[in-house]
């Protein structure tokens, strides 16, 4: 309310903004991946969830 607008308003009109940045920077990325021709990792050799959350979890927080 530091703005005089409650919170959920402003989250509200940053929801589409922030959809449509992480969307481009996705199909960006994938283009230049693709034009490389850079491939994803098998999915046989992928950490498991659970033990990369609990060694790495850590990193995800802001």
């Amino acid at each position: 309310e530091f703005v005089g607008t409650p919170y959920i308003n402003i989250v509200k009109a940053a929801v589409i903004p922030a959809i449509l940045y992480y969307t481009g920077i996705w199909i960006g990325v994938h283009y230049e991946a693709k034009k490389y021709g850079l491939k994803g990792t098998p999915r046989d050799q992928l950490p498991k969830f659970g033990v990369l959350l609990k060694e790495k979890g850590h990193l995800a927080i802001p």
